[in-house]
């Protein structure tokens, strides 16, 4: 077959005449979306409070080593448009990665030491635990049996 780029090679998908399983991407989203819900709510939990080592702060939002929530409050679910099947668990707040962050990855991304010390709970372990609870309710929803 002739490319209508001239000289070369054209590939086409093989496509199968019939589905290969009897599957509803809805269905699979909703596992999706509930996975990336668990994840999230898992994710607003704080450890409980440690005394800081150069004594609390004297002025601003942490005063008195208050908590301002605005960590755990900012965790949310980006499921992916139209036909791709992705959920995204992801936190805007500029300091999300150091605290609650992944175990590999960019400088920003990563979960620091301190925070690992201080019980700090990791997106990335929290998110494969909750897969790992999801796997049989993916499965019958990638098989097209009715929950």
């Amino acid at each position: 077959m002739a490319s209508p780029f001239g000289k070369g090679i054209s590939f086409m998908p093989i496509t199968a005449k019939k589905p290969i399983v009897k599957t509803s991407p809805g269905a699979v989203r909703q596992v999706l979306v509930r996975w990336g819900t668990a994840t999230s709510g898992r994710m607003f939990r704080y450890p409980p409070a440690q005394p800081w080592k150069g004594g609390y702060p004297k002025s601003g939002p942490r005063k008195g080593g208050r908590r301002t929530r605005k960590l755990g409050n900012s965790w949310s679910i980006l499921p992916g448009g139209g036909v791709d099947l992705s959920i995204k668990v992801a936190n805007p707040v500029e300091y999300a990665g150091y605290v609650q962050g992944l175990k590999k990855g960019p400088k920003g991304t990563v979960q620091t030491d301190v925070f690992k010390k201080r019980n700090w709970q990791s997106v990335a372990d929290v998110g494969e635990e909750e897969w790992k609870k999801k796997q049989p309710e993916l499965q019958k929803a990638i098989s097209g049996v009715k929950r």
